[in-house]
């Protein structure tokens, strides 16, 4: 089942959804620094309430822009989750932005 996820920017679409042993968070558009907080807590929400063992995917294959801030957001959120026992998964999208997602370690 999918939800939508308020942004808080315009151009960002965030969704969750639930699949067996998967919370999959998408992300599509340009994602800015005021769509960081609701991705964060969509993302901080999602790792909680799936049972344990499931995984943990975030998928960017659409976004076609990232502020650096989210990067950085990321990044410490996905360390967060490490330490915790958690397992996160990248789709990043392809070209410029993709790029900028490698070069974070995402």
């Amino acid at each position: 089942m999918e939800n939508p996820v308020p942004a808080g920017g315009e151009d960002a679409v965030i969704s969750r959804r639930r699949t067996r042993g998967a919370v999959v968070i998408t992300v599509a558009g340009e994602v800015d620094t005021l769509d960081a907080d609701g991705l964060v807590e969509c993302v901080r929400e999602s790792a909680t309430a799936s049972a344990p063992g499931d995984d943990l995917v975030l998928d960017f294959r659409d976004v076609s822009f990232v502020s650096v801030s989210v990067l950085g957001r990321l990044v410490a959120v996905r360390d967060r989750l490490a330490a915790q026992g958690r397992t996160v998964h990248m789709c990043a999208p392809a070209g410029r932005v993709g790029r900028y997602f490698a070069m974070v370690g995402l």
